[in-house]
């Protein structure tokens, strides 16, 4: 998988590891799992939780208080 990534990365004009971190938050999230409003960088932060149901159950449980994650949120969390 690295060498198509190296590769993909090569063709589209970015340096490996970008791209690679994105593949790796998407293949945590997959579409019909991500959810609307929250921002790519609470799913890349949540994308560390391994198990898949404790992870998608995150998006669904905000801070106390809040409607959703913010970026400002799960920077603070220890999930």
């Amino acid at each position: 998988m690295n060498a198509t990534l190296t590769r993909l990365a090569e063709d589209i004009g970015l340096k490996f590891n970008p791209v690679k971190s994105v593949r790796r938050v998407a293949s945590g999230w997959p579409a019909d799992r991500r959810q609307p409003g929250v921002s790519w960088t609470v799913h890349r932060v949540l994308a560390d939780i391994e198990n898949d149901e404790a992870r998608f159950a995150a998006t669904l449980t905000p801070p106390e208080g809040k409607t959703q994650w913010t970026a400002d949120d799960v920077s603070r969390s220890p999930a």
